[in-house]
């Protein structure tokens, strides 16, 4: 299975927002942080999941999903990409 960079996946997560309506004047970095910045909110974490679902081609159980795994680009990269290198 091929690896999505972390690199690429801030711009998919950039086109994400800009999609939905956000992020045309702040462009997301590895560490801005989505909720506190306004990107996510209780009404749209549930398509950001669906979308990350997609873009990692990898379920986000929802008994494993926390809120911080989701906060920046950088922890759903560590949270989602990298731990799937550590999954048998």
């Amino acid at each position: 299975m091929a690896l999505i960079s972390l690199g690429n996946l801030v711009d998919n997560v950039n086109g994400f927002f800009i999609k939905h309506g956000k992020g045309e004047c702040h462009p997301i970095e590895v560490d801005t942080n989505l909720i506190d910045n306004d990107f996510l909110d209780s009404l749209s974490v549930v398509h950001f999941v669906i979308f990350l679902e997609e873009v990692l081609s990898r379920e986000i159980p929802i008994g494993d999903f926390e809120l911080n795994s989701i906060k920046t680009v950088g922890a759903i990269y560590d949270n989602y990409v990298l731990e799937s290198l550590n999954r048998p």
